[in-house]
């Protein structure tokens, strides 16, 4: 594809390239990769430890455990685009898996093994297979900016409001807008109550007489 950018990757031993499922997909798939315990870090204390069947390769993620996976990937994005990692719709609709950031964002500048941060938001523990597919990853051009420091901002019908504020703003111009509409209706049927007679009712008045 003509819109294609190159990026740098190092797969390692335990890991696979990623690659796009479909001609048109947004993101390509990054498998879990563990062979045992130390291979995965849990990032709270208030669960469940994880367990690790090193025998079986699975790992079990009790209820809302985080997770740090390794991907044994390590990419060098180029200057001027990010990476995101994003949630697998199937695996969160299923098992409640989702990243734990929402987006997690990997900077060009990284040279890092990615980690994937995982969450299990669900109400019982789940399990995922060493090699399983557990986010995917997309790439996005980033617009870079210098700020201006000023005394005022422009106003908008908005303003400052913030959490909720925009609900508020569409039923008061709801309001506004039948209020108007009462106000000309009540303009118009008054303004046709006390209009003058057009010349042809005088014509027609007068032909009477």
């Amino acid at each position: 594809m003509d819109n294609e950018i190159k990026v740098e990757i190092i797969v390692g031993e335990k890991s696979k390239l990623p690659n796009y499922e479909t001609p048109e997909a947004s993101g390509m798939d990054l498998r879990a990769v563990f062979e045992k315990k130390e291979d995965v870090k849990q990032c709270n204390s208030d669960t469940m430890p994880i367990e690790v069947n090193e025998k079986k390769g699975i790992l079990m993620i009790p209820s809302g455990a985080r997770v740090l996976i390794n991907s044994d990937l390590r990419i060098a994005i180029p200057i001027g685009y990010e990476a995101q990692l994003r949630s697998r719709s199937g695996l969160a609709v299923k098992k409640g898996l989702v990243v734990s950031q929402g987006t997690g964002t990997i900077d060009s500048d990284y040279r890092g093994k990615l980690g994937l941060c995982i969450t299990n938001v669900g109400k019982s523990a789940q399990y995922i297979e060493n090699g399983e597919r557990v986010c995917q990853i997309v790439f996005q051009k980033v617009e870079r900016i210098s700020w201006k420091e000023v005394l005022d901002l422009s106003d908008t019908v908005r303003g400052d409001g913030g959490f909720g504020s925009t609900g508020q703003i569409e039923n008061k111009t709801k309001d506004t807008i039948v209020e108007n509409v009462v106000e000309a209706k009540t303009k118009d049927d008054f303004s046709v109550q006390t209009s003058p007679e057009s010349p042809k009712s005088k014509r027609r008045n007068n032909s009477k007489k």
